[in-house]
């Protein structure tokens, strides 16, 4: 099995995510592709058997723009794909997840785990949460 795990980051939480989402796939086995989104090679991505995608919320509650860019140029590639969201906010509740799992929703994906969020840095129960999520790829 290989996992594809794209992420924007701006303080290094969502990266910390991501590296976790990487460390927990590749201890159970999987391949890992993983790539800052500016740095993405779509094809090697979306030719892994689960993806995870990692976002920082940004102004109003919002995906990051180097996200929602992906997102507006992905649409079959997620068809019946199994996926999880994560990522991070400064304030607000992390409500900007639940237009994110609606945006996947409308492309097809079936999102395997309710998405990890954290208040800033991640905590041991974050880990903890990342670590289910992942195992939910399998």
């Amino acid at each position: 099995m290989k996992v594809g795990i794209v992420y924007w980051t701006m303080n290094g939480n969502t990266e910390e995510l991501a590296n976790k989402v990487k460390e927990v796939a590749e201890a159970n086995g999987a391949e890992v592709y993983i790539s800052p989104v500016e740095e993405l090679d779509g094809g090697e991505f979306f030719a892994c058997d689960a993806l995870a995608f990692g976002s920082p919320a940004q102004g109003t509650e919002e995906l990051a723009p180097e996200i929602q860019e992906l997102m507006d140029n992905v649409n079959d590639e997620l068809q019946g794909r199994k996926v999880f969201m994560f990522g991070s906010y400064g304030w607000g509740g992390g409500e900007y997840m639940n237009a994110w799992v609606e945006q996947m929703e409308a492309k097809g994906a079936v999102i395997v785990h309710d998405p990890v969020v954290c208040l800033e840095a991640p905590d041991d129960d974050t880990f903890a949460a990342i670590e289910e999520a992942t195992k939910a790829l399998f």
